[in-house]
């Protein structure tokens, strides 16, 4: 770690969503956060990789997206599976949170 990430110095960085639910949307958002990240993998340049949790009670989904860079995540807004996917979240949540994050260290 250089101590320059977050100033301007490329860096990994992550978005997440946390989403509420109900329980019968559960597995439709879940599907639908689980395709778009196959496609960005395959079509979206600078993806890393996104986890999908579902709460036991399949009332709060976290999806957390990782990138190259917070420039590969912005451009990535234009994409329309990306759109689609964020309005299926906002069809099928009960509230959608969305923080952004840089990464500092994986252990």
């Amino acid at each position: 770690m250089t101590g320059l990430e977050g100033r301007g110095t490329p860096a990994p960085c992550a978005g997440v969503y946390i989403i509420s639910v109900l329980p019968g949307n559960c597995d439709s958002l879940v599907q639908a956060a689980i395709e778009t990240a196959k496609h960005s993998l395959h079509t979206v340049p600078g993806f890393i990789e996104a986890r999908v949790l579902a709460s036991e009670d399949k009332t709060n989904v976290i999806v957390y997206a990782a990138w190259e860079t917070r420039s590969d995540w912005s451009r990535s807004r234009w994409d329309a599976v990306i759109q689609e996917v964020q309005n299926a979240f906002h069809e099928l949540a009960t509230k959608v949170e969305f923080k952004f994050y840089m990464r500092r260290e994986v252990i």
